[in-house]
């Protein structure tokens, strides 16, 4: 065990442990007369108490196992509705981070863009102008959409917003995974996940160049 409750050496406990966790069980404690933890339902009912052994021993994971069981069985779990509802929340943060690091990527690009058109002004008077227009309002446009998207300043960086949607799409996932699979929506969320993954493999092209 480390000094994270909700982590676990072992490999079935640790499956355990994210389950509870998804169905909104609180953070497990440390029991009283064993070296282990004790897990209790949102109620802290006493028959939905489960004992959390701090090793992963062959007999222990198949308590692991029949545990997953009690936290799907029990009525005072959020269930399948409070995990489809913390993978929506996880997309969406997810969504508004990666939309505004391509927001910001644009900004950036029309910025450098805007900078050599007025090193070649001199040149191309009359072009440059009507180019300028043209990219300043774009830019105005964009940087006005970023900043309904990210209103504090200063602002992330790219990176950290990138940063924070891999975040969110890392937990969206972990719990996609244990989400029951009987949810109607679930299909729509991991296509909703895997369009996003995308994107936001992009952003990250577009800073390695």
């Amino acid at each position: 065990m480390s000094g994270d409750n909700w982590h676990h050496s072992n490999k079935e406990w640790q499956e355990t442990l994210d389950l509870a966790k998804a169905y909104g069980w609180p953070e497990p404690r440390e029991a009283k007369n064993h070296g282990g933890l004790v897990l209790s339902c949102p109620a802290a009912d006493g028959s939905h108490r489960i004992r959390i052994f701090s090793t992963g021993s062959k007999g222990t994971e198949n308590v692991a196992r029949s545990s997953r069981k009690k936290i799907r069985r029990c009525q005072h779990s959020s269930g399948a509705k409070g995990i489809v509802a913390a993978i929506s929340s996880h997309l969406k943060s997810a969504a508004r981070w990666i939309k505004a690091a391509e927001l910001a990527i644009a900004v950036g690009e029309t910025e450098q863009r805007l900078e050599r058109l007025v090193e070649d002004a001199d040149d191309f008077m009359a072009d440059a102008d009507r180019q300028f227009d043209l990219l300043e309002a774009g830019f105005e446009m964009l940087d006005s959409e970023l900043k309904d998207l990210i209103p504090t300043e200063p602002r992330p960086t790219v990176l950290e917003m990138a940063n924070s949607a891999h975040s969110d799409l890392r937990n969206a996932n972990g719990q996609l995974r244990v989400a029951p699979s009987d949810s109607g929506q679930l299909g729509v969320l991991r296509a909703s996940c895997e369009e996003l993954l995308a994107r936001l493999d992009v952003i990250h092209r577009q800073l390695a160049r």
